[in-house]
């Protein structure tokens, strides 16, 4: 079976399939987020959230201490690397 990029994402689905279905099982901030940046750009309404947040992904330093104790096997040391490239700081 053949991939392809969906959009900007970074993530690969089949030639063949919509690629969807992993989406499914996501909240719809998620499935909302991820299609705005398969289309290049994300919502002046998530871009205002998270402007209001009281940290931001440019704080991680990245040491990987609360991925050893997410339960749920969350990379999220990779997760703040994509939201400070997503939304510069």
């Amino acid at each position: 079976m053949r991939y392809r990029p969906l959009g900007n994402t970074g993530l690969s689905v089949s030639e063949i399939g919509l690629g969807c279905e992993g989406f499914l099982e996501r909240d719809d901030a998620f499935t909302q987020a991820m299609f705005a940046r398969a289309r290049g750009g994300v919502p002046e309404t998530v871009r205002e959230h998270y402007a209001a947040l009281p940290a931001k992904a440019g704080d991680c330093i990245a040491c990987g201490a609360c991925e050893k104790r997410c339960p749920f096997g969350v990379k999220i040391v990779e997760n703040m690397r994509a939201a400070k490239e997503t939304f510069g700081a």
